[in-house]
């Protein structure tokens, strides 16, 4: 039998056929956008030195010419607009303008569909009317995971972009901005200078949610110091080397994957609820540290890479509500675990025979730190399991 949900349809508005149709076609038009390249629309000489030094001797992409064409069309307003295959100027017999008469509504409801800065940007070749739209958009998105041949030429259009999305910062503001990608740099200065500049942009937008996840395979990638992020309240890192030590008083949620991390930027985000490390490792030197959060919530602590020795984490989260910790070969030892407001526990663990026998001391410890817990999901070796049981009979537990 089915279930179906009861309310009323009218306070829920939904899309008219004619607006989904419109969307779904307008979508299909992006993504197949063919547009014509012209040398007169060549960037000037006064662009960043970036730009210039990465650009290669070859004929751009899609998206840089899309992009080459709206500041082209920006700076010359009297160049005639790039039309589709088969399109008919507005009022030419009798024929209708439909993209143009779009309302604003709908068309920012089609950009963010696209979920692409790059295919947004290239929306500026439907129409007239659409030539700025991409610019009210909230969020922008660069990626560009299976194009590392392209790298100087994808990291050109993004530093274009973000330099013509600042221009327009007094009519919309950007709240979210994703950079992700797999770049091929020859140099580490190259790769420095890079997130140097998209650090000066996020900073100069007041992003309050930045993700920067590289795949640099030649090449580290390294967060410099000297930016002032304030404005983050979320901040994502995927591949980085080093994390800022400054202070970020407004930053709530942090989340690094396979970085390279010194453990005292945590006490220097006073602000911090939730706190993801996924693999990656502390630096060197730092195989003991603590996590002090005092107003820390929610905490996951997946695979840490640490080489041969299991690291030795303690915590001082005393408003902790929710712990998650995966592992694999081995078992973290907490010699400090303060999580009086603990409510949930979620302990994954992978061992052979001897790292059973070997880990025995260090799980221990963990099991007496999340007792107090109301539910404890565990998926551990059986010994484990007889352990926690001892500890607290009447834990919830799962395997």
């Amino acid at each position: 039998m089915q279930q179906v949900a009861c309310g009323r349809r009218k306070e829920q508005k939904p899309l008219s056929s004619f607006t989904f149709f419109t969307s779904l076609v307008v979508l299909v038009l992006v993504l197949h956008l063919p547009v014509t390249y012209s040398s007169a629309l060549t960037p000037s000489k006064g662009s960043t030195t970036l730009t210039t030094a990465l650009r290669p001797a070859v004929a751009p992409p899609a998206e840089e010419v899309a992009f080459l064409f709206l500041e082209s069309k920006m700076n010359n307003p009297q160049q005639k607009r790039v039309k589709l295959q088969g399109e008919q100027q507005q009022g030419s017999g009798g024929d209708v303008d439909r993209l143009s008469s779009l309302p604003d509504d709908l068309i920012l409801h089609i950009l963010w569909l696209l979920n692409d800065t790059k295919s947004a940007v290239r929306t500026s070749a439907l129409s007239k009317r659409w030539e700025d739209r991409w610019f009210s958009l909230a969020h922008l998105n660069f990626h560009s995971w299976y194009r590392t041949e392209d790298t100087p030429s994808f990291i050109s259009f993004i530093l274009a972009a973000l330099k013509q999305r600042l221009l327009r910062i007094r009519n919309s503001p950007v709240t979210k901005l994703r950079v992700c990608g797999s770049f091929l740099l020859e140099r580490a200065d190259d790769g420095m200078l890079i997130i140097e500049h998209i650090l000066r942009y996020a900073a100069s937008l007041g992003v309050q949610h930045l993700v920067l996840q590289f795949v640099s395979i030649s090449v580290p990638c390294v967060f410099p110091e000297n930016y002032n992020l304030d404005s983050l309240k979320v901040l994502e890192l995927g591949k980085f080397y080093a994390f800022p030590q400054r202070f970020m008083s407004k930053l709530t949620v942090l989340n690094l994957q396979d970085c390279t991390f010194c453990a005292t930027v945590f006490s220097r985000c006073p602000s911090l609820t939730t706190l993801c490390i996924n693999g990656g490792h502390p630096m060197a030197g730092e195989h003991a540290f603590s996590i002090q959060a005092p107003n820390l919530k929610t905490l996951t602590i997946k695979n840490l890479d640490t080489s041969t020795l299991a690291p030795i984490v303690a915590l001082h989260t005393p408003k902790l509500v929710s712990f998650s910790y995966h592992d694999v070969g081995k078992v973290i030892d907490f010699p400090v675990i303060t999580l009086p407001s603990l409510e949930r526990a979620e302990v994954r663990l992978r061992l052979s025979k001897p790292e059973i026998e070997f880990y025995y001391p260090s799980f221990c410890k963990l099991s007496r730190g999340i007792s107090n817990a109301d539910v404890c999901d565990l998926v551990v070796p059986e010994e484990y399991i007889a352990v926690h049981a001892g500890v607290r009979p009447k834990a919830k537990l799962g395997h």
